[in-house]
């Protein structure tokens, strides 16, 4: 029984390591760099986003030069009510207009659309600290959404 359990792990780590993976985002796949950033919109995501692209605009000779306009717009609706006209749900959405533009001239355009929903608390303290948990992390999605598309359109 033993020396079964030995050979189930042998082929299993032999499979976990010649399945091919290799990650999206290492430095061999990145072959841009960001000499313009201009970011409209929500403050706190346009922070969330500025921090994580600000890796990408260390300038190298040998990578392509990318200007980058993207415009934050967030949006809280209400979802549905109760029987004395309170809130019980909402659906928090985030949209990024992200426009590209390369060095030689061309330009691309790209929407990214996020969403959640948000259950509406007793407190309302409680409910701005929840609203901010999921627009924090929506935004971080959004930037990986964001690095995606520049390392596959470059």
């Amino acid at each position: 029984m033993k020396n079964l359990k030995y050979v189930f792990s042998i082929v299993l780590l032999t499979f976990i390591i010649g399945c091919g993976y290799t990650p999206m985002k290492t430095s061999e796949n990145i072959n841009f760099y960001i000499i313009e950033l201009n970011i409209q919109g929500d403050r706190q995501i346009n922070n969330i986003i500025l921090s994580k692209l600000k890796k990408y605009q260390k300038p190298d000779e040998n990578k392509k030069k990318i200007i980058l306009n993207i415009s934050t717009n967030y949006k809280k609706n209400v979802v549905n009510k109760d029987k004395n006209g309170n809130p019980k749900n909402y659906k928090i959405s985030i949209t990024n207009i992200v426009k590209l533009n390369l060095g030689d001239g061309k330009e691309l355009s790209k929407n990214f659309i996020r969403n959640s929903s948000l259950s509406a608390q007793d407190k309302k303290i409680d409910e701005r600290e929840a609203e901010k948990i999921k627009k924090l992390d929506l935004a971080k999605l959004l930037t990986d959404d964001i690095v995606f598309y520049l390392i596959n359109n470059n």
